[in-house]
């Protein structure tokens, strides 16, 4: 698991014209650090779910996949999203 941004940046993997490249390779080199980070910060709200969380958090993501026909990282969002809502509106009753 990564541990620090700092990593994250260094984990991204330079363009196809490398450092000194053109505005294309500098783009793909951005779009494929937020996607790590992305990854990353799904991680850690994953994380914090408690067990029964977890899976109606699988539950809604297969029903957003198969039923919303939206990609696998869509509906991973989408049911995250759903679920930490409800549950900072449960914090605050």
């Amino acid at each position: 698991m990564v541990k620090s941004w700092k990593e994250l940046e260094g984990n991204a993997k330079p363009g196809i014209m490398g450092a000194m490249g053109n505005e294309n390779a500098a783009m793909d080199d951005t779009m494929e650090l937020f996607s790590i980070r992305n990854q990353y910060t799904k991680q850690i709200l994953y994380q914090r779910l408690s067990n029964k969380e977890r899976e109606q958090f699988q539950e809604r993501a297969a029903i957003h996949q198969f039923e919303g026909g939206q990609t696998r990282e869509n509906a991973e969002w989408v049911a995250l999203r759903e679920i930490a809502l409800k549950k900072l509106f449960e914090s605050g009753k």
